[in-house]
């Protein structure tokens, strides 16, 4: 279906109205931001004398901004917008609310006019019908006769701004439901979120109640916030939360109505450049996205509006130590020559969690880089990860003393991921004994997944099971920790079952 189509077969008048004070706010600068009173909180049309009103800030003459939308057939807009019941023979019974759009405009304007003389007025008619110069001819003369200027925004001009322009690709997938291929500001913002949520769902959190304030999470939000530094290092051995803890400055972000990529080591590991990478990531995203993406994305951020970038988990490809080094240069701000201050604040801001025993080999080379901070990020406290494990068993948490508590984050070493699933696991089944459970979460994990797939898929579990040892022996043996379904397609082409399996 073409825009075109899609817009004349639109029967929400809610719906356009709203499509259509977007697209005003966007091409012309008098309707920046106009207040659209036309529609309530459930998107239902509220009827007013105008759609939309608005006072031009530091206008003088002061210039008065006024809308109307329809959804009504061509050969009824005349009457739509130019019906004026004290001039009808046979209006006897009529209102002023069955006047016309520009009649009631009008009517507006004049009740203005009586406190500003020197007051202008534009009225913008609205419709997704096209329109001819007969028609269009007849309003112009009313406008003037009413001492108004009048804007026509009808299906070609909206078919051309949906289609040509980024923001107008997006008002054009928000509202007709087809995919914007340019990459806008708003997109951008759409895919953040995607990405926020890919991320939580690759750290298997599978809410945000799950992640809990900790001292070092604090700290780095701070960090990212005062510093001009473009990159920043979360530097700790393994189990510590450093993912976790990069998740959450991720969702900060976001949620304070910044834009975001979260770049998957793999990918990192693969691409050329920085811009690389990020097409990569959008594209994985939004398939549909044309290509240069990666350029427009890094071309939207500014200073005061960074790009934040989190490239995760570069520790478990296969020459981690590269692949920092990959990313510190990626994050150099363009004309730093690596120790100088003062420079512009870099429109782009890394976080990078590297374990301990990759970053101190190589330390002595990039510490003293000035767009480089490294933050130490120890084992959450006692406190912090006893808040997780009760964030994570929600309602259940109240079974348990402080002591058992305890002891169940001794066994699970006060790491949030495994903390966070022993609280999803118990919560899913309540009989389960906690104490095996917190000994052997992965297992557990493991074994309630397979038993879901069997009774889903209708395979036994042990050919699950057999298939995940099976998998896991091929990774091991041939050091490929991210295999694609093509690699598991020449590994396994002699065991079928496998791969249905693994399917």
């Amino acid at each position: 279906m073409t825009t075109a189509e899609a817009l004349e077969g639109l029967t929400d008048a809610g719906g356009f109205e709203i499509l259509g004070t977007r697209a005003l706010r966007e091409l012309y600068d008098d309707c920046r931001a106009i207040a659209h009173f036309g529609v309530n909180a459930a998107g239902k049309t509220i009827p007013n004398p105008v759609d939309a009103f608005y006072l031009v800030p530091g206008s003088k003459p002061p210039r008065y901004v006024m809308t109307a939308f329809t959804l009504t057939a061509r050969d009824r807009l005349e009457r739509k917008w130019l019906f004026d019941r004290t001039a009808a023979q046979k209006a006897r019974k009529a209102t002023a609310t069955d006047d016309g759009d520009l009649i009631k405009a009008g009517r507006e304007a004049a009740s203005i006019r009586a406190s500003h003389p020197a007051a202008t007025f534009v009225v913008y008619l609205c419709t997704n019908r096209r329109l001819d110069t007969d028609l269009m001819t007849l309003v112009y003369d009313k406008a003037a006769e009413l001492g108004v200027e009048v804007q026509f925004l009808e299906q070609s001009q909206l078919r051309d701004f949906l289609d040509a322009k980024p923001e107008g690709q997006w008002l054009r997938q928000e509202h007709l439901g087809i995919a914007a291929d340019q990459l806008s500001q708003s997109l951008l913002r759409s895919l953040s979120s995607l990405g926020l949520d890919r991320c939580a769902a690759e750290l298997l959190l599978t809410s945000i109640d799950q992640i809990v304030p900790t001292r070092a999470a604090d700290t780095a939000a701070d960090a990212i916030q005062s510093s001009d530094a473009s990159l920043h290092l979360l530097v700790g051995p393994s189990g510590v939360g450093k993912s976790v803890i990069a998740q959450d400055l991720f969702r900060r972000h976001i949620d304070s109505g910044g834009i975001g990529i979260w770049v998957p080591g793999e990918v990192a590991a693969q691409a050329i450049s920085l811009t690389d990478a990020v097409e990569q990531v959008i594209r994985s995203l939004h398939p549909r996205i044309s290509s240069g993406a990666g350029h427009e994305t890094l071309r939207l951020a500014a200073a005061d509006r960074p790009l934040l970038i989190v490239v995760d988990d570069i520790n478990r490809s296969d020459q981690p130590s590269q692949l920092l080094q990959k990313v510190i240069v990626w994050s150099r701000p363009p004309g730093h020559d690596g120790i100088q201050v003062g420079t512009p604040k870099s429109p782009i801001c890394a976080i990078c969690p590297v374990w301990d025993s990759y970053w101190l080999p190589q330390r002595h080379m990039y510490e003293a880089m000035g767009w480089v901070r490294v933050q130490a990020i120890g084992l959450m406290t006692r406190p912090e990860a006893l808040a997780c494990l009760r964030a994570a068993l929600r309602d259940q948490a109240d079974r348990f003393t402080t002591t058992e508590l305890d002891a169940f984050a001794v066994r699970l070493s006060d790491d949030p991921i495994l903390l966070g699933l022993f609280g999803i696991l118990l919560r899913g089944d309540p009989n389960t004994n906690p104490v095996p459970l917190s000994e052997n979460v992965i297992g557990h994990l493991v074994e309630k997944s397979v038993g879901e797939l069997a009774i889903n898929r209708g395979l036994a579990s042990a050919d699950y099971k057999s298939a995940l040892a099976r998998l896991s022996r091929e990774m091991i043996q041939r050091k490929v920790l991210y295999p694609h379904w093509a690699d598991l397609q020449i590994w396994l082409q002699a065991e079928p079952r496998t791969l249905d399996a693994l399917g």
